[in-house]
C-alpha cells in the first residue's frame, strides 16, 4: 500500500522538489504528508495499524532513470549551445553589417573627397597647360629643370658629362652664360674719358 502510494504522490511532484539547493524549492515535508494521508485510514481499516508517520530516509533513482535524466540534462545543454550560438552569430553578422555600411559610406566620402580635390588639380593643371601651350619654350626649360633637380635630390650618382650635348644639362650651360653676362660687362676696360668701351 505505502509502495503505491509513493509512486502515486512522486508522479505528481518533479525532482526538484525533492532535491534542490533552495530551500524554499523542496517540498519534502508536504510529500511526506501526502504519502501519510493516502496510507493512514485504508491501513488502519484494513489491518488495523495506526501509522503515525512516514519519512523519506534516502533518495534513489534506478539505472534506467538516471541515464534518462543525464539524457535530458545533455539534451538542454546542447539546446542551450545551440542558442547561444545562434545568438552569437545573429550579433556577429549585425556587427559585421554595421561595419560594411559604415565602411561604405567613409569609402564613398573618401571618393567623392578625391574626386573634387582632382576636378581642383585638373582646373589648375588646365590654367597652366594653357601657358605652357602659348610658350613651349618655357614649358620645356621648366621640365629640364625637375629632371636635373630630381637627379641631384636623389645623391646616388656621379654624372661627368658634356653639358653642351645632353639633354637635359645643356640648360647648365645656359645658366652659366647668363651669370657669366654680368661679370663679363663689368669687367669691360675703360677708356682714357672714363667711360667703358
Amino acid at each position: 500500500m505505502l509502495n503505491n502510494q509513493i509512486q502515486l504522490v512522486l508522479r505528481q511532484h518533479p525532482l526538484s522538489e525533492l532535491v534542490n539547493v533552495d530551500p524554499n524549492e523542496m517540498k519534502l515535508d508536504e510529500i511526506e504528508q501526502e504519502f501519510l494521508s493516502g496510507v493512514k485510514d485504508l491501513a488502519f481499516e484494513k489491518y488495523g495499524i495506526d501509522i503515525v508517520s512516514v519519512g523519506i530516509k534516502r533518495l534513489g533513482l534506478p539505472e534506467s532513470v538516471t541515464k534518462d535524466v543525464f539524457a535530458r540534462m545533455k539534451e538542454d545543454r546542447q539546446t542551450a549551445i545551440k542558442q547561444l550560438t545562434a545568438e552569437g552569430d545573429a550579433k556577429a553578422t549585425e556587427i559585421r553589417v554595421t561595419a560594411e555600411e559604415i565602411s561604405k559610406k567613409v569609402i564613398a566620402r573618401a571618393d567623392a573627397y578625391a574626386k573634387s580635390l582632382r576636378g581642383q588639380g585638373d582646373a589648375e593643371a588646365a590654367k597652366y597647360y594653357r601657358i605652357f601651350a602659348e610658350n613651349p619654350e618655357l614649358s620645356a626649360f621648366l621640365k629640364k629643370l625637375e629632371t636635373v633637380e630630381s637627379i641631384f635630390e636623389s645623391g646616388q650618382i656621379t654624372l661627368v658629362l658634356d653639358a653642351d650635348k645632353f639633354v637635359p644639362f645643356d640648360v647648365l650651360k645656359a645658366i652659366d652664360a647668363a651669370a657669366a653676362k654680368p661679370v663679363a660687362a663689368s669687367a669691360a676696360p675703360m677708356t682714357e674719358e672714363g667711360s667703358k668701351e
